[in-house]
Order: structure tokens, then sequence, then C-alpha cells
């Protein structure tokens, strides 16, 4: 009756084996956090294209105007922002859910005042002068702008502290580039994009392919 030998394992060939199930683990984990962030940048831009349509569907009721940036419209309805305006014309339930980044729905509150933004409508649309001899109307019409597919309309929003969590409006000083280092962007003629940018967002400027004030 022959005796089967054990092989013994080395201590080297152990170590091997642990290294090459850490080397193993790693990889799943980073290929596990690529597919979850993945999955959240396009929730993200499915999001924007949701409010996208909203905004669409508003301006067509409002013969081409725009909703208002924030809370300050001095031109009817009044006081109202289109957070809250675009609600009737977006197709989910509850409505935040389209106009939060998913991963910042907790943001929403009834309570408007309190409430925090992770997407900002671009305030150069409307109520912005800087350097210009005059300023941007106070409701954008679409029809005034000549170029809407470079021109931003609604942006990945900073939300680290106050006062950029309570706006519902910002420009490029207020890029939030947090997916994976992009920023997730509506654009006036409806199209979205994942864009890019440096963390001293000097990328964003009123120059290149993207365009703030549509007046300049």
């Amino acid at each position: 009756m022959k005796v089967q030998k054990i092989r013994l394992y080395s201590i080297i060939e152990i170590l091997m084996i642990i290294g090459a199930l850490l080397i193993l683990s790693s990889f799943t984990q980073k290929v596990i956090s690529n597919s979850a962030e993945l999955g959240q940048q396009t929730k993200c831009l499915i999001s924007l294209k949701i409010v996208g349509d909203a905004f669409e569907l508003y301006w067509t009721d409002h013969n081409g105007d725009l909703p208002h940036e924030d809370f300050g419209s001095t031109k009817p309805p009044y006081e109202m922002c289109w957070y809250h305006l675009l609600d009737p014309y977006i197709s989910v339930n509850p409505k935040y859910t389209a106009k939060q980044d998913p991963s910042y729905l907790e943001l929403h509150n009834n309570d408007s005042t309190q409430a925090g933004f992770s997407y900002k409508m671009n305030s150069r649309l409307e109520d912005y002068q800087g350097s210009k001899s005059s300023p941007s109307p106070s409701i954008r019409n679409i029809n005034t702008v000549l170029r809407p597919r470079p021109t931003v309309l609604l942006f990945d929003g900073r939300v680290d502290k106050n006062p950029y969590i309570r706006r519902s409006y910002g420009m490029h000083t207020s890029v939030e580039n947090r997916h994976d280092g992009k920023s997730s962007m509506l654009f006036l003629d409806n199209h979205v994009e994942l864009i890019s940018g440096p963390e001293n967002e000097l990328f964003w400027t009123n120059e290149g392919d993207y365009t703030w004030d549509p007046d300049k």
C-alpha cells in the first residue's frame, strides 16, 4: 500500500499566495469602486436630463422665458425660482430626486429658505453685469441666446459651506467637480455632459468651449 506524501508549503510560497490574494482583492475593490462611481455619474446625468426637459416645457409655456435663478425675481411669478417653478413639469416623484445630485438628496427640505441646492442655475444668465455696459436681463429669454449649445444652464455646484449650500444659483467660481474630478452640466440646448476641470476651477471661465454669459 502506497503512502501519499503530503507536500508542505514553504514560508516563501505562503507569502507569495497571500500577496497574490491581496493584489486580487485590491483590484476587485477598485473595479467595484469604479463601477459605483460610474453609476453615480450616470444617475446624475439622468437627473439633469429630466430637469432639462422640464426647463424646455416651462419656457414653451412662458414664451421662451426661463424661470428665475433665485427667490429674488422682480417679474411674475415673484419670489420664485427654478427649483420650485419646474415642479409641474418634472416627470418623476418625489420631484426633489431629480433636482438634486443623487449623492446629495438629503439637502432637500420643504422649507425653501433652509434647503440646500446641489444643482445651481447659471447666475450669469440673469441679473449680471460685471464689466459689461448693461446688465443681463432679469428674466432670460432663450431667443436672446445666440449659441445655446455651449451656454451653461445648470451644473454641479459647491455645497461644502455657506453661502454655497443655500444658493440655487452660481457661476464658474462655484463649480463642484464631485464626480471623480468631473462636473455634470446641463446646457441651454438640453444636452448634458460630464466635464473635467481642475480643482482650482480656473478652467471654468467664460472662454473656450463653454459660455457662462451669453451677452459677452
